[in-house]
């Protein structure tokens, strides 16, 4: 775990380990110089991950759908108000494939991954998105269904009516 640094001092920590490290956690806090902060590097055991920090809540989901289109997985996001009360996201996001690969060490430290859960209208708009390309085939399938069901319909009911004048007595 890098000292509490103030973001310039975070930057020149990036600078020297990102290369050959991941950073799993960020902590931050507000200290005499503002805004502090201290990240957990791990040696990167190979894989890819991307790291943003001073994202808004609209940004970190709009990139975390974005993330997740491409097969990424969000391992761990941190919030921080700053002395404003500005709220701003810090988010690391790794191949979900090898995603373990950095849980298992946070989970050695005590730290427990990011874990997203969506509310049942959040899962309705994902599903709704994803079916978005189906949607004139399901219309047009609805229609065609009901055109059925309006002719087999009227045919079975001139058929009655026809059957039951039939057997009327004259």
């Amino acid at each position: 775990m890098i000292p509490w640094s103030t973001p310039e001092e975070g930057s020149d920590f990036w600078r020297k380990l990102s290369r050959s490290n991941v950073p799993i956690y960020k902590e931050m806090k507000l200290g005499e110089k503002g805004e502090l902060g201290r990240d957990l590097y791990i040696p990167n055991p190979g894989i890819g991950y991307w790291v943003l920090g001073g994202l808004s809540e609209k940004a970190l989901w709009k990139t975390h759908h974005e993330k997740l289109e491409i097969g990424d997985e969000l391992i761990s996001a941190t919030l921080s108000k700053d002395a404003k009360g500005a709220i701003s996201y810090w988010a690391l996001w790794a191949p979900a494939n090898k995603s373990y690969l950095l849980k298992d060490k946070m989970r050695e430290f005590g730290i427990t991954p990011a874990r997203v859960e969506f509310t049942m209208w959040e899962k309705m708009k994902m599903l709704s998105s994803d079916l978005a390309p189906y949607t004139a085939l399901a219309v047009f399938g609805v229609l065609v269904l009901n055109i059925l069901f309006v002719g087999i319909g009227t045919l079975l009911l001139l058929r009655r009516r026809k059957s039951s004048s039939a057997s009327a007595p004259s």
